[in-house]
């Protein structure tokens, strides 16, 4: 995980919201993901990919910004909730 100096991030969101996240979140660690999609909505997304345009684990590792092995555990969720929801 990098350290961003906060003088960084003022630059792109302004100090008075740096300071609003500096209120808020003090003394947390604070992760941001690569996109600001809720998780449902990517898996969608990546099983979306993964059926409908061939894409191989490593390239939607690449697009969604997750680990090979994260693809994997997605797809295999994905796939048993399908045949769970399916199922007489």
């Amino acid at each position: 995980m990098a350290y961003i100096p906060l003088e960084d991030i003022a630059k792109v969101i302004g100090e008075d919201n740096v300071q609003l996240l500096i209120d808020t979140f003090t003394g947390d660690k604070t992760y941001f993901r690569r996109t600001f999609m809720n998780i449902q909505s990517r898996n969608k997304a990546i099983m979306d990919d993964y059926y409908s345009n061939n894409a191989d684990r490593r390239k939607l590792a690449k697009k969604y910004g997750l680990s090979i092995g994260r693809i994997d555990q997605i797809i295999k969720e994905e796939a048993e909730q399908r045949m769970n929801k399916h199922k007489i």
